[in-house]
């Protein structure tokens, strides 16, 4: 991806991160970042892997997040690659690892299908995205006629 993310500020264990989205509305609004181990036993993937969720939202005191705030500060595409560099981030810190994302909306998962379909080249070169789709597990493939539900995404 060729947008530059916004700078990341993150916890001492690289499972928080926070960043002031600037906005072409000369607004800022502070954004969270959080990765927490899920227990993977509602996917077809292997124990011995270990499942984060991805937690992202808009804050105001620093420490609650809300996942269905809408900014709309203008910035969008660089508000996701910023959260894609603290996915790569993470996954350095954790290389096992693998981390489950889902939209907070319908509309939502589908602007997540829709950014990875436009970025895939650039994204599947580092990392493996399946799909979830009627509770089951399918390897990404840009443009397919699935609507996927949510996604999983691990280092190759």
């Amino acid at each position: 991806m060729h947008i530059q993310p916004y700078k990341l500020e993150h916890s001492t264990s690289r499972r928080r991160y926070r960043f002031t989205s600037e906005g072409t509305k000369g607004l800022n609004q502070v954004k969270i970042i959080e990765f927490y181990p899920i227990e993977n036993e509602d996917f077809d993937f292997p124990e011995n892997i270990p499942l984060f969720n991805l937690g992202f939202g808009d804050t105001l005191d620093g420490i609650e997040v809300n996942d269905k705030a809408r900014s709309n500060n203008g910035d969008m595409e660089i508000v996701l690659r910023t959260v894609a560099e603290s996915v790569e981030l993470f996954l350095t810190e954790y290389p096992s690892a693998a981390i489950f994302f889902e939209g907070s909306t319908p509309s939502r998962t589908r602007l997540y299908r829709k950014m990875i379909n436009k970025y895939y080249e650039d994204i599947s070169k580092n990392f493996i995205i399946w799909g979830i789709y009627n509770d089951t597990m399918h390897l990404f493939q840009p443009n397919t006629s699935l609507r996927f539900d949510a996604f999983l995404v691990k280092q190759r």
